[in-house]
């Protein structure tokens, strides 16, 4: 009979050891009756949240976690609804079985609030307002919720709704925002903000050393101001666009695609540029101090 080496029996049984952790994951399935109207708080350290909206006045949240989570909770506080990962007070070497991968049904009118560490967010099918935050978890948001806010630390942010106003920050995460935004504002410190919004009346778009690119379809009377500290700017509009359009850089070049040519300072670096576009019924303003403006037809 043949008889397996002892080196593979032993291997194969660590190899079984390592496994059993993943297999310690619980599933976890919470109910509970709520008022359409109710605020919704939810809270994860790692893993993974998913959360829809639905047309019944319960909130329910399915998944898995960690063998070392305590609990996950669906509490009623007054007006506000709490879904909360609990972890243990004191987290020892031992325990890295912490994450929990949650799906949760809301009712779409609620008014979400979402915080995560690393767990990554994804939200759908929401009407209410949507507040996301994370540090280093990806966020993604679409649908059409009544206004936005979302920032994260280091996890890129992905945005594509037709909502009133969107306030999205990040400091070194991509930020990424689509749809139809009447009011945009978006910020970040060395992330690059990309923005492809249709019909906004209100752009405003910072960075410190992040490339911003603005692909956009302006409203009839835009108001739009993009500015960096050493980051470049790279707007695209349709040539028929309707705006008077003033840009400057104190080091680096314009290039300008729809227009006259940027006047170069005479003694030192930088560059200029102001021309109207069309009718000039908005405003656009875009400024850098050592990064490059262009303007290019969409």
């Amino acid at each position: 009979m043949f008889q397996q080496p002892r080196s593979i029996t032993l291997g194969l049984a660590l190899s079984l050891a390592v496994a059993l952790p993943a297999l310690a994951d619980r599933a976890v399935s919470e109910r509970l009756d709520v008022d359409p109207n109710d605020s919704i708080e939810i809270n994860n350290v790692a893993g993974s949240i998913i959360v829809r909206g639905w047309n019944r006045d319960e909130v329910s949240v399915e998944g898995t976690v960690g063998d070392d989570v305590e609990a996950v909770t669906v509490e009623s506080r007054g007006s506000r609804i709490v879904v909360d990962v609990e972890l243990p007070r004191e987290t020892s070497r031992r325990r890295r079985e912490l994450s929990a991968d949650l799906e949760i049904m809301v009712p779409m009118t609620s008014r979400i609030e979402a915080s995560t560490v690393s767990a990554s967010q994804s939200a759908s099918d929401l009407m209410g307002i949507v507040e996301l935050e994370t540090v280093s978890g990806s966020i993604e948001l679409e649908g059409r919720p009544e206004s936005v806010d979302v920032s994260s630390v280091s996890g890129t942010v992905m945005i594509d709704v037709e909502t009133e106003t969107v306030d999205a920050s990040t400091v070194s995460g991509k930020l990424e925002l689509r749809g139809t935004i009447r009011s945009v504002k978006a910020s970040s410190v060395s992330g690059r903000i990309d923005l492809g919004t249709e019909g906004s009346e209100e752009v405003d778009v910072e960075s410190v050393s992040a490339p911003i690119v603005i692909d956009h379809a302006l409203s009839a009377a835009p108001d739009l101001s993009a500015s960096s500290h050493s980051g470049s700017i790279t707007l695209r509009l349709d040539r028929d666009a309707s705006a008077e359009i003033d840009a400057s850089s104190q080091s680096g070049r314009i290039t300008n695609d729809l227009g006259p040519a940027a006047e170069e300072r005479r003694y030192g670096s930088g560059a200029s540029l102001s021309f109207t576009l069309g009718r000039g019924d908005g405003r656009i303003d875009l400024e850098t101090f050592s990064g490059s403006v262009r303007i290019e037809e969409r």
